[in-house]
């Protein structure tokens, strides 16, 4: 009886002995297999978000947006009189920027520009515009992005700067290309852009002309300041505020 029991002990101890083992190796696959996904992941995932990002900049500050805007108190509506008028008028202006980053360095963006007045030419500004751009990523450290952006294709609202009117040749004058020399985003959640230079198409037929020249120096001298509304959402549902 001593030796059955002495050889049940030990085949008891064997069995258990392997199915710990077998643990343990199902354990580590299952750590392989994660560590290899989440490499994985992070190697794609170039984006904060699956579907790309959704960013408000507010009100964008150059030369013509200062003085024609915020002095002259110029609007869709040619020039305001009315106090509250001009105080909404200067407040209420923002782009709205949709960014899919579809690779470690290269995406595209498209801007929807609101009430920011842009220079197009010395006679004529723009306050409603669309955009579509190609982006590129120059260096990306820890948190912080810099990137640039090239748009090819854009449509204006052209308005002459001292009324409400249309420009002459409107359906000419309404498209548009730019670049945004520098974009910086840190964390996800803070975005500052420098240096846009903006004109129409309809310019280059004389890139010699002032109109030409005008436009692209007046917006070059620029600077906006945005959030990347998803990163802040999440940011503060991490924070639990």
């Amino acid at each position: 009886m001593g030796i059955k029991k002495l050889t049940f002990c030990i085949l008891c101890s064997v069995n258990a002995a392997n199915l710990a083992a077998d643990e343990d190796l199902n354990n580590e696959k299952s750590s392989i297999s994660t560590v290899e996904e989440n490499v994985l992941i992070n190697k794609n995932n170039w984006n904060t978000s699956k579907w790309g990002d959704i960013y408000f900049l507010f009100q964008h500050l150059n030369i013509p947006n200062i003085y024609y805007k915020n002095i002259e108190s110029f609007s869709f509506f040619g020039i305001l009189n009315n106090d509250w008028g001009k105080f909404i008028n200067r407040i209420a202006s923002g782009v709205v920027e949709y960014k899919y980053i579809f690779h470690k360095y290269c995406g595209i963006n498209a801007r929807l520009n609101l009430n920011n007045l842009e220079s197009c030419s010395d006679k004529e500004v723009s306050l409603l515009s669309l955009e579509a751009s190609l982006e590129w990523i120059y260096r990306r450290k820890g948190k912080k992005i810099f990137s640039g952006s090239f748009s090819p294709w854009g449509v204006a609202v052209i308005q002459k700067n001292n009324s409400s009117s249309w420009a002459n040749d409107f359906w000419k004058k309404c498209w548009t290309l730019g670049f945004m020399l520098l974009k910086y985003e840190y964390d996800r959640r803070f975005y500052l852009n420098f240096g846009k230079v903006k004109t129409m198409w309809y310019n280059l037929k004389d890139i010699c002309h002032r109109d030409f020249g005008g436009s692209i120096g007046l917006n070059l001298l620029s600077i906006e300041f945005g959030l990347n509304i998803i990163g802040v959402n999440d940011w503060r549902k991490k924070r639990k505020f």
